[in-house]
């Protein structure tokens, strides 16, 4: 069973740091992206058991901090926020603290929101099922960035000498984004 995370120690060693789980939604058995945020580790679940948001406490110990409804994963830091992505609806949300999730809107026909990338300043999003990419235009607008090709999902996202680039499924190709809705 997954859901726990560990952290690495040198060739062949790993220290468990627990599991994340929690009494309203359970314990979970997939970890759905991490990320350091003002220099403390979160977690965010991929699968309805144990969905939420987790922070690093010590030893073994996570701090359940609450869910906005779906799950959070592929949380990213953005202009000094916090954001996750929705497998459950699209919707992204943005963390303010204390347990307080703020729901930044729906990219336009999307019913699930994947990864983000953040190139040149900008906040994008991958999705399903047109294979879009979306920008964050602020508050809860997001502006289409283009399609890739004729897949159905836009997942990971990075960019690499100063391009963006996403991976995509069902034909597992990989684009890069030249600008506009342009992908090469």
């Amino acid at each position: 069973p997954g859901g726990r995370i560990y952290r690495y120690e040198g060739p062949g060693r790993f220290v468990d740091c627990g599991k994340l789980q929690n009494d309203e939604t359970g314990e979970s058995f997939t970890v759905g992206g991490m990320v350091v945020y003002q220099g403390e580790l979160y977690a965010g679940v991929s699968k309805h058991p144990g969905k939420g948001l987790y922070r690093y406490a010590a030893g073994q110990q996570w701090q359940y901090l609450g869910h906005p409804g779906h799950r959070v994963t592929n949380p990213v830091v953005y202009n000094g926020k916090m954001y996750f992505c929705s497998l459950d609806g699209g919707d992204v949300t943005r963390y303010e603290g204390d347990s307080k999730f703020v729901d930044v809107g729906h990219p336009p026909d999307v019913t699930q929101t994947y990864g983000f990338a953040v190139h040149r300043g900008e906040l994008y999003v991958s999705s399903w099922p047109n294979g879009e990419v979306f920008r964050y235009d602020g508050d809860r607008s997001w502006i289409r960035s283009g399609r890739l090709g004729e897949e159905k999902e836009v997942m990971g996202m990075a960019v690499y000498n100063g391009k963006l680039y996403a991976g995509t499924l069902p034909l597992a190709q990989v684009y890069r984004y030249d600008g506009g809705a342009d992908w090469f």
